[in-house]
């Protein structure tokens, strides 16, 4: 009778221990795949958020860099239209424009010197700011056309340098407002963000008060 006990008993022990083990097993398995997914979760946020700060650095670095740019062009051409104005303006119209340009290229730099800082034609009264101001703000930005196409390309500028628009820029009442324009490309141009900057400087010259860009 006792052996029969001991039977039914150790019978019934054996699912018990089976489910045991089972329930232990899929917990296991359980606590794994939750581990998986959170740590899925984690990477991926964590690649987002750098992508993110990858991103801002990308459009603020453009930002500082065309702005600061901007600014110097705007202040280094009213400081040109000055120089061109009092010596250019006198000197040309009283002497030969040959004896002009041999007083200029003997105690100042010229245009064919530096190009990209100085201008020595009276752009200011022809009304055409866009290629003068794109030259000499491709000046400040890299120094030449090739440096600074490289330098607008490498952050995401759509078009480079020739994605710089300066067209709505005027010379109007003394002031040199510049007013440049472009877009940067981002996340492999899913995603355009428009920039707009402007730069106002005062020229010093009385010659130019009244023009304005057509």
């Amino acid at each position: 009778m006792r052996s029969g006990i001991k039977a039914r008993s150790g019978f019934k022990a054996k699912p018990e221990a089976h489910l045991k083990s089972y329930v232990r097993s899929w917990l296991r398995s359980s606590s794994s795949g939750i581990v998986t997914l959170e740590a899925c979760i984690t990477v991926v946020s964590f690649m987002l958020l750098m992508l993110t700060i990858s991103t801002a650095f990308t459009v603020f670095s453009i930002q500082n860099a065309t702005a600061h740019a901007l600014y110097q062009t705007v202040d280094s051409l009213a400081l040109d239209a000055y120089a061109t104005s009092r010596v250019s303006a006198d000197v040309i119209d009283t002497f030969d424009s040959y004896l002009s340009s041999g007083i200029l290229a003997l105690f100042f730099n010229t245009e064919s010197d530096s190009p990209h800082f100085i201008s020595q034609s009276k752009w200011y009264d022809s009304g055409d700011l866009g290629d003068v101001l794109k030259k000499r703000f491709v000046g400040y930005l890299g120094e030449n056309e090739d440096i600074a196409h490289d330098f607008l390309v490498t952050y995401r500028v759509k078009g480079g340098l020739s994605g710089l628009d300066f067209k709505t820029s005027e010379l109007k009442n003394g002031d040199l407002t510049a007013r440049l324009s472009y877009t940067i490309g981002l996340f492999g141009g899913l995603a355009d963000v428009p920039v707009e900057q402007k730069a106002v400087s005062r020229l010093l010259i009385s010659k130019a008060y009244g023009k304005s860009n057509p």
